[in-house]
């Protein structure tokens, strides 16, 4: 993570290159998608109450226009949440597009209380935030769960139970931090 007026970062796996640049509330500017394995290069780019993409998706050129309003855009919820752990803001919707379709999904995140998480060996008083979909993907019930640091913000762990029976379950904990 870089920082000047926002936030610039870089997330690298085997499969995936990521570039985002973040306004000062975390919410994405432009996001670049690399997925080596599917021959994927897409530049997204917030535009005046727009997403636009460009570039070329599975092998073929892919362009097009998502209309999100004024509601923030997280791809990447570990980072993208910050913000919202430590406003007054009890709930929040947000926008995410979906690396496997490019769709675009619309969630909604609820602050549910306080409650100690431990993390690594170590023990954190955090903010648990229920993440939901909305419209009628919502209605099916499907949710996960944050844990926000309450001192920062920082992202501390994700339970997300699978989506289809046959899915699994994901835990996805902080590892360590400089």
């Amino acid at each position: 993570i870089e920082q000047g007026n926002g936030y610039f970062i870089t997330i690298e796996s085997v499969e995936e290159y990521n570039e985002c640049t973040l306004d000062d509330k975390y919410s994405v500017l432009s996001w670049k998608h690399i997925r080596k394995t599917a021959e994927t290069e897409i530049l997204f780019t917030r535009e005046s109450g727009r997403i636009v993409a460009e570039g070329i998706f599975e092998g073929r050129p892919f362009t097009k226009k998502y209309t999100v309003g004024d509601a923030p855009w997280y791809q990447f919820h570990e980072l993208n949440m910050t913000d919202f752990g430590l406003s007054d803001d009890q709930s929040r919707s947000f926008w995410t597009i979906d690396r496997t379709n490019m769709d675009i999904v619309k969630f909604k995140a609820e602050k549910t209380g306080q409650e100690m998480v431990t993390v690594n060996g170590r023990s954190w008083q955090a903010e648990k935030v229920q993440l939901s979909l909305t419209g009628l993907a919502g209605l099916l019930g499907w949710h996960s769960w944050f844990w926000l640091r309450s001192s920062d913000g920082r992202y501390l762990k994700l339970d997300a139970p699978g989506f289809l029976k046959s899915d699994d379950d994901s835990t996805v904990e902080l590892i360590s931090e400089n």
